[in-house]
């Protein structure tokens, strides 16, 4: 542990908000993000003081820009939950990182740990929220004119079947994005191209065992079999 961690650890220990807050003004941005990782990491460590450490992060957070190193962190539904009173703060969904990425890419992609996103988590906030905010982070691109979507589509490696519920979170989602944003029809065949590599990587023969292709049919406004015909010449290649 690093010396400025080490005293922000005593800060921590104290529970004195007030020091803990000049300790944190007075960090570097690199240290503010080891010092948020590090309540992060111990809420997860110790579900019982999840609530303390989210509060205490949230108030280090409440008079300062949310850090772009931290979006990275928010790849599965705990990281979510921990970092939600953060970014609800000002306009902090449509925060984006190096890559032009939001809290929404990283949460979609699940950084690769072929988990399923919460899609029902980011609907619901955006019914009971109405927060116009998170409906635009959904239009945002990044770097690769990607919106968070279609990152999900091209990079996301579980290709199992999604629950009801996630399912009908994410035809609910694409139909809020389609509010802010057309559809690139360049991007169809980057990500057909991509679900055909990740198919003959995890061996799968049988394109009902995934609803992959039905989502990019209706992200795209093709017809299934046309997307299915695709992917078998893309396969075939």
């Amino acid at each position: 542990m690093s010396g400025h961690l080490n005293t922000f650890v005593s800060h921590l220990l104290t529970a004195d908000m007030d020091v803990l807050k000049t300790c944190y003004k007075g960090s570097t941005k690199l240290e503010k993000f080891e010092q948020i990782r590090f309540l992060y990491l111990q809420s997860q460590k110790a579900e019982h003081e999840f609530a303390n450490f989210q509060a205490i992060a949230a108030q280090l957070c409440a008079e300062d820009s949310l850090l772009p190193a931290l979006l990275k962190l928010i790849c599965t539904e705990h990281a979510l939950t921990f970092f939600i009173p953060i970014l609800q703060m000002k306009d902090n969904y449509k925060c984006t990182d190096h890559k032009q990425r939001t809290f929404l890419h990283y949460l979609f992609v699940t950084h690769k740990k072929a988990l399923v996103p919460p899609f029902n988590y980011i609907r619901s906030l955006m019914l009971f929220e109405t927060n116009e905010t998170l409906i635009k982070a959904l239009s945002i691109e990044d770097h690769a004119k990607m919106s968070a979507i279609e990152t999900y589509l091209l990079i996301n490696t579980n290709l199992e079947k999604l629950a009801d519920h996630e399912s009908t979170a994410l035809l609910a989602l694409i139909e809020f994005e389609r509010t802010h944003r057309k559809t690139n029809p360049a991007h169809y065949p980057i990500i057909i191209k991509s679900i055909a590599n990740m198919m003959s990587l995890q061996n799968r023969n049988d394109f009902s065992d995934s609803d992959r292709l039905l989502f990019t049919a209706l992200y795209f406004n093709k017809s299934l079999n046309s997307v299915v015909r695709d992917m078998v010449k893309q396969l075939s290649k």
